[in-house]
């Protein structure tokens, strides 16, 4: 998500923020919506039209693109590319629930002529990417910074109090600079010291302050349905291939939480040192590189070719 944005000045930012407005443009990747129930789902898709579909599920904080532009482009050569922004995040709406967000992706899908695809999902999209389980439309799936079964209010309660917030909206949704603040230091390894304090007022101004509404609503829904994560994995018809990925720093989810979820998935799992919430980003080359290895073993055409050098 802010990949050198720790280490460059605030004067940076709007370079930072013009080059992930135009990489998917260079990339080739056309911005799209699809009518939903109360709004839209916006989305990037292109890559490899005769490639096998690959969806980017972002968390909290921006939007797709802020969450995936070092990633994405490692893929579009090989993989048709499905990048939303979900709702409540950059150009989305809709009535902000888990299930509205799996209805909307179907839409996507439908909309695409995709039968099933492969899924990538971070911290809150991964969420979104479980309840999608539940639709046998997932090839394989790719958690980040997602873990745990059965989250009950107590557990919410007791995350928030670790990080001294009256709850977990107040958490994952700033309501100021200094929140912000907080958020990052939760995301990122790098000592935010290095941060400019100015440069809080762009990141909350233009990726952590929009829509605060629809998704401190979106929290409270995952709340009452996170408790359920078990019952999702078990609808499945088959064992769908899976593969968690956790910052072994991680402060929302511990690697036992992640441990606990890949047990019911059945999956495999890796650990990358010296990374907090969001590790794809501090390991990048690492992340690409584990993701089209494990991408390449679960493939739906056999005869894909997959190119492990960036």
């Amino acid at each position: 998500m802010f990949w050198m944005l720790l280490m460059l000045g605030c004067k940076q930012f709007p370079k930072i923020e013009n080059f992930v407005e135009q990489r998917p443009i260079y990339l080739g990747l056309e911005r799209k919506t699809v009518s939903i129930v109360n709004g839209q789902m916006s989305y990037w898709e292109g890559g490899n039209p005769d490639g096998e579909p690959l969806v980017w599920l972002h968390g909290f904080g921006g939007d797709a693109m802020w969450a995936w532009v070092r990633n994405i482009p490692q893929f579009t050569d090989k993989y048709h590319v499905i990048a939303p922004d979900l709702i409540g995040f950059g150009e989305s709406s809709g009535d902000n629930t888990l299930n509205a967000q799996v209805d909307a992706l179907l839409a996507v899908l439908r909309t695409e002529e995709i039968e099933r695809a492969h899924f990538v999902a971070l911290s809150y999209g991964g969420f979104v990417a479980l309840k999608m389980l539940t639709t046998d439309r997932v090839q394989s799936l790719t958690l980040i910074g997602v873990g745990g079964v059965g989250w009950t209010e107590t557990e919410f309660n007791a995350l928030a109090q670790r990080f001294d917030v009256p709850d977990l909206p107040s958490l994952f949704v700033p309501n100021s600079t200094q929140d912000t603040r907080k958020l990052v230091d939760i995301c990122f390894h790098i000592p935010t010291v290095l941060m400019p304090r100015s440069f809080d007022e762009h990141l909350y101004g233009k990726v952590f302050g929009k829509n605060p509404e629809a998704q401190r609503a979106l929290l409270w829904d995952l709340q009452k349905e996170a408790s359920n994560v078990t019952m999702w994995t078990t609808r499945m018809t088959e064992r769908t291939p899976s593969l968690l990925i956790v910052g072994k720093q991680d402060p929302i989810f511990s690697i036992e939480d992640v441990q606990d979820l890949n047990q019911i998935l059945s999956g495999e799992m890796q650990i990358y040192g010296l990374a907090d919430h969001v590790p794809q980003v501090g390991y990048r080359r690492k992340f690409n590189r584990d993701l089209k290895i494990f991408l390449s073993q679960h493939t739906m055409m056999p005869s894909i070719e997959t190119d492990f050098m960036e």
